[in-house]
């Protein structure tokens, strides 16, 4: 599946820019310009000729935008789509939690300052954030003020209800650390 939405360059209001996006890839850690795989490119990129034809792609069309080599530190930089590399690419790690809910709630401390976390959105993370951070609120009043201190509340309730579900404690954390530091640390199964 491929998506497209048109941009505005402010610095160029004449410009005309289009994004191009397609759902991750479950193959790697690759994380940048780096980690757009060039088969994906050239698939987004003919989908994008398909649809809106080939005047709309820079010159050589979709095969050879797909493999022109990276521009350094352009797809990174503070422009959004930067005059030496008209095909700016770059992808990110979506991280996402074994049940795809996301992981809210504190994971430990640092000395006396307990350590939260609100991750694990995978691809919602925009539309869960909002939610999710107000749970978060609730938990570091909780934790910070003492529960003798909260409201009794209705919405709450709800929130904190809410978050014995995110806990991040609901996974076998030291298990599963514990697995992995032995097969890929040690080379032993299981």
């Amino acid at each position: 599946m491929v998506f497209f939405s048109p941009l505005q360059d402010e610095s160029d209001k004449k410009k005309q820019l289009m994004r191009i996006a397609a759902f991750g890839d479950f193959d790697g850690w690759g994380y940048g310009p780096e980690g757009v795989r060039s088969w994906r490119m050239e698939q987004m990129l003919s989908v994008a000729e398909k649809n809106f034809g080939s005047s709309l792609l820079p010159g050589g069309g979709s095969k050879a935008i797909s493999k022109r080599p990276l521009v350094a530190k352009s797809s990174l930089g503070d422009k959004l789509c930067p005059s030496d590399d008209d095909a700016t690419r770059w992808t990110g790690l979506r991280p996402m939690s074994p049940d795809g809910l996301p992981l809210v709630g504190q994971v430990g401390s640092v000395g006396p300052a307990p350590v939260f976390v609100n991750t694990g959105h995978g691809a919602l993370g925009w539309t869960l954030s909002g939610g999710t951070a107000e749970v978060l609120g609730e938990l570091v009043c909780k934790t910070m003020k003492g529960p003798e201190t909260m409201s009794d509340s209705g919405v709450q309730k709800k929130l904190l209800e809410l978050a014995d579900h995110l806990e991040p404690s609901r996974f076998r954390w030291p298990e599963v650390f514990r697995r992995c530091v032995n097969m890929y640390i040690r080379g032993v199964s299981n």
